[in-house]
């Protein structure tokens, strides 16, 4: 009981620095920074199904409403990369390719509203992805050690 709260309190802190750090962070020429999608998928592959299930869920809610994104567009991508992720049990480097991929679901889902051409966000998000992806995989795995979250 006591390891389930000090989970959800973490993910809740998580899930709030994300936010903010997604907002804060300057984009790289028209490609924003996909710390909600890096984070989620560390969630999918370090916890367990329903937690990380959760996790993508408010991760996708919270990325669609901080771009502005019609509902559920995120959301749906968000579980699908993460459910792909972890039943197929991939590796982490195979989840920089969701970056890419994420710029044309967005794409289909706003078409010409999005600056630039989806060819060069699409170039541009692989460094972007994979950097941050890595970034974020190195501080969450340090959080987890200092949180004590998988300790019994």
């Amino acid at each position: 009981m006591k390891k389930d709260i000090v989970q959800l309190i973490f993910s809740i802190l998580v899930l709030v620095l994300s936010c903010a750090a997604e907002e804060l962070l300057p984009s790289v020429s028209v490609v924003g920074v996909p710390v909600l999608l890096s984070v989620a998928m560390y969630s999918a592959l370090n916890r367990t199904p329903i937690v990380g299930l959760l996790f993508a869920l408010a991760a996708g809610a919270a990325e669609d409403s901080l771009g502005s994104l019609p509902v559920a567009s995120s959301v749906s991508f968000f579980v699908l990369a993460c459910a792909i992720l972890r039943g197929f049990k991939l590796p982490l480097a195979l989840g920089s390719l969701a970056f890419p991929l994420y710029q044309f679901w967005v794409w289909v889902w706003l078409g010409s509203a999005m600056q630039g051409g989806i060819l060069l966000r699409m170039l541009i998000s692989i460094p972007v992805g994979v950097v941050t992806l890595l970034l974020v995989w190195l501080l969450l795995h340090w959080f987890d050690g200092k949180a004590a979250i998988n300790e019994k």
